[in-house]
């Protein structure tokens, strides 16, 4: 499941990702996500999640940590960031479209290398809603990120069909009969 969910993902979240968990902490900023393993379990287990948005999820995070100067504030290069209300959140939602609304509605309280990623009780109690539209206004980032990973993942397809059609050999027999 966890090769299928990196599979789907566009080439930049996997870059992202991968920066991340090959970072040190020493020379390199590194996040270490407490409460991880109980956020991809409460993704994977929700019918409306699954591990890609939960990797999308992380995604959108890291993004929101470097943005909001967690990295500039912090003592070291190795940042622990608390995803407990994170998981929980990823456990009980039930709408996709909140769960990816979920980065433009956090708060992040910051102990020097210590974040805690909390969630606006407004956004809390979205959680159960069956629909629900973001205004679009509010969460410029959010739709860019949209389109961003709609453009990779376009590119990654394009990519994909080009070494696939240059990749299959012709045969001597068709060419012979053209």
């Amino acid at each position: 499941l966890l090769q299928e969910a990196w599979a789907c993902l566009s080439t930049g979240a996997r870059q992202t990702l991968t920066d991340n968990l090959l970072a040190d902490g020493i020379q390199e900023v590194a996040f270490v996500f407490t409460f991880l393993p109980m956020y991809l379990a409460n993704a994977r287990s929700n019918p409306a999640l699954g591990l890609r948005r939960a990797l999308y999820g992380l995604v959108d995070l890291m993004e929101v940590l470097r943005v909001e100067g967690c990295v500039e504030a912090a003592d070291s290069n190795l940042i622990v960031v608390d995803l407990q209300q994170f998981a929980a959140f990823a456990k009980d939602v039930v709408n996709p479209r909140v769960f990816q609304a979920t980065a433009a509605h956090i708060k992040l309280v910051q102990r020097a290398s210590d974040v805690q990623v909390l969630i606006a009780t407004k956004h809390k109690e979205r959680m159960t809603l069956g629909t629900w539209a973001e205004d679009q206004s509010f969460d410029m980032p959010g739709v860019l990120r949209k389109m961003e990973r709609q453009i990779d993942h376009l590119e990654s397809n394009l990519a994909c069909a080009a070494s696939q059609m240059f990749s299959v050999e012709p045969d001597l027999e068709d060419i012979r009969h053209i």
